[in-house]
């Protein structure tokens, strides 16, 4: 019994600790275009150079109910487009951007963890 709550707190922190915790979403926009987004129910977000369209297609399939996602490969370019534009559908984007290992926002040469994000500009 000891052995294997040892062995699970070992797996437990080589998974928190091999995570790349540097990620994150840069937005090329100002505070009054999130704004616009907000409003109007359709995101545009630049992603880092490491995101491929399997990776976040294959995320984005959870989320379906909540938004569509278009990705262009090439320019990096994350587009959601709400189902439902309402405060809880909007909090599902941060669900989805921790599924893509994104735990910081940069908006206008500031980051913010998620949750922030949320609370700020999408709540």
């Amino acid at each position: 019994m000891k052995f294997s709550i040892v062995l699970f707190f070992v797996i437990l922190s080589f998974n928190l600790f091999g995570q790349d915790g540097d990620k994150y979403y840069s937005i090329n926009t100002n505070k009054e275009k999130l704004a616009i987004f907000k409003q109007n129910g359709d995101y545009s977000f630049q992603l880092l150079d490491n995101y491929t369209d399997e990776i976040v297609k294959t995320n984005s399939k959870y989320y379906a109910m909540y938004f569509s996602v278009e990705f262009d490969e090439v320019k990096k370019e994350l587009k959601l487009k709400m189902i439902t534009n309402d405060e809880q559908s909007r909090h599902v984007i941060c669900r989805y951007f921790s599924a893509l290992n994104i735990n910081k926002i940069n908006i206008d040469g500031k980051e913010y963890e998620l949750e922030n994000f949320y609370q700020l500009y999408l709540k």
